[in-house]
């Protein structure tokens, strides 16, 4: 279970992370410098570099268009890439790709007791509460 949730957190921070970034390029004086994230190899983070291999094959035998992927692990780059006609350079929409993963973050929350699906929205955010 640990290795799940440390993904999905992972994940929810790289979608939060790509759906920032156009921000933070633009962010202060305009002398600011694009936010990099840094880059490792898969095995300095614990991953198979022949894994990351077997999925890409997966991905070409799937049928499904991809744009790009980029996977990471303990906050580090490990694997990026991009399908042509696609770049870094393009930038991607999300659409609704966050509700993925806020779903699952709150299913499994919900799985470790730390909430209900009854509970109400304000009573974790009460400082938002109206007068």
């Amino acid at each position: 279970m640990p290795h799940r949730r440390e993904f999905i957190k992972d994940a929810a921070l790289l979608t939060l992370g790509i759906g920032l970034l156009p921000s933070l390029y633009s962010y202060g004086s305009g002398n600011a410098k694009p936010f990099v994230l840094p880059r490792s190899t898969p095995e300095m983070q614990g991953i198979s570099s022949a894994g990351i291999s077997r999925f890409l094959d997966a991905i070409k035998q799937s049928g499904q268009e991809f744009h790009s992927l980029m996977i990471l692990r303990h906050g580090n780059v490990v694997a990026e890439g991009w399908w042509a006609p696609y770049s870094s350079e393009h930038r991607q929409q999300l659409y609704s790709l966050s509700k993925s993963f806020t779903g699952t973050a709150i299913g499994l929350a919900v799985s470790e007791g730390l909430l209900t699906i009854e509970d109400p929205i304000i009573k974790f955010f009460p400082e938002y509460l109206p007068d």
